[in-house]
């Protein structure tokens, strides 16, 4: 996860799903609501293939073809977008994910280092019904170890063994075919 593209379009479906699974919006009572715990991923590195913030936020240019889905969403994106703060803690000061418990420190490069921010991280979404995990690219290739780019399976392996509904975010790479990627 990197700041500069908070809100751009893979951050409205994925918050749209969020707000959906956990009664948000469409609204469920508030005690039929699940409660959410969110792991970012966050990554001080750059991609080595930059994309443009702005191109990525140009469905906001086009609120009658995605406001309908979800308008506090799209607003909210929208004003983070415009104010240029295009960052984590603004969209947490947002509420636009409701009473969330949120983990959102840089990755560490260091194996031990990590282990504690794994730790942290488990202890910061605690009983939360949903957990939703968001690295900056997706699960760790055997390849990628140290990546701080990647979640590892061994450290999203807690989540699913405390019985709490895991979301993950993968993204897709661009050199290979998707269903490729997904058999892999």
């Amino acid at each position: 996860m990197q700041d500069r593209f908070v809100g751009d379009i893979g951050d409205f479906g994925k918050y749209g799903l969020l707000r959906a699974l956990t009664g948000i919006h469409p609204a469920l009572p508030p005690e039929d609501r699940l409660s959410l715990g969110v792991v970012w991923y966050q990554n001080s590195e750059e991609s080595s293939k930059p994309r443009s913030p702005a191109k990525d936020a140009g469905y906001l240019d086009k609120p009658d073809r995605f406001r309908d889905c979800d308008p506090v969403l799209f607003d909210v994106l929208s004003e983070i977008v415009a104010s240029g703060e295009r960052n984590l803690h603004v969209l947490e000061r947002s509420g636009v994910l409701g009473e969330t418990a949120f983990h959102g420190q840089t990755v560490p490069k260091n194996a031990d280092a990590r282990k504690q921010w794994v730790n942290r991280a488990l202890d910061a979404v605690g009983d939360s019904t949903v957990v939703f995990v968001d690295p900056d690219v997706g699960l760790a290739p055997a390849t990628a170890e140290n990546s701080p780019a990647h979640a590892r399976l061994a450290e999203i392996k807690p989540v699913v063994e405390r019985a709490q509904t895991l979301v993950i975010y993968q993204s897709f790479g661009r050199n290979e075919e998707h269903p490729e990627q997904m058999a892999r």
